[in-house]
């Protein structure tokens, strides 16, 4: 049994509120102009992260540079959780992208065109190596569903990027310091090796919600 038994009654209370807040959304919804709303509310959020991050990040006198560099400072507008804030630009970034595969109206295009980049400019303030991940993933889906050309496309433009980077010593040097890459898993690692030691000793039961 934990020590702490009790310190994780309130993560498992958020959790529980989180889920249930989802459900009651997800059983509202009626028709496709109720998903069309939801969307266009998660778009107006982050638009209005995007803003703030940006004007936090022009006020704090930070630069390009400081993004890329080993101390580099993530901008995360006015949530203190950064994966919390990215987790908005990993649903909307991709479905932007399907929108524009079958949207044909030029006004409606550039408009996605340019929430698309102002989006990236969010994320490239945040740094967030599972942001970026989840995008390519979530994005070669979307391809592969709508336009398989595409997705074969994206794919081997990801390879050779990939092989570039890998090969290319002073893209190798750049791709390590943008990704973190040295820095590793930042301990999600050790989190999981004890979780799965947890789980081996006490299969049925566990070690309470404080472990």
């Amino acid at each position: 049994m934990s020590n702490y038994p009790f310190s994780g009654v309130g993560l498992i209370a958020k959790q529980t509120a989180f889920f249930s807040i989802a459900y009651v959304f997800y059983s509202l919804i009626q028709n496709e102009d109720d998903i069309k709303n939801y969307f266009t509310a998660i778009i107006v959020v982050a638009c209005i992260f995007v803003t703030v991050s940006f004007i936090f990040f022009i006020n704090s006198e930070f630069d390009l540079i400081a993004l890329i560099s080993k101390d580099r400072t993530r901008v995360s507008a006015i949530t203190g959780n950064i994966e919390a804030l990215t987790n908005f630009y990993i649903v909307i970034i991709p479905l932007l992208i399907g929108y524009l595969l079958l949207n044909k109206k030029l006004s409606s295009k550039m408009i996605a065109w340019f929430v698309l980049f102002y989006f990236f400019i969010g994320l490239t303030l945040a740094m967030s190596r599972s942001a970026i991940m989840g995008i390519i993933v979530s994005t070669a889906i979307i391809f592969f569903v709508l336009r398989r050309k595409r997705f074969y496309q994206f794919t081997i433009s990801l390879i050779v990027l990939f092989l570039i980077f890998f090969l290319y010593k002073p893209f190798n040097e750049t791709m390590n310091l943008f990704l973190r890459i040295e820095e590793g898993m930042s301990a999600r690692d050790y989190l999981w090796t004890m979780s799965m030691n947890i789980i081996r000793d006490y299969p049925v039961f566990g070690i309470g919600p404080g472990a």
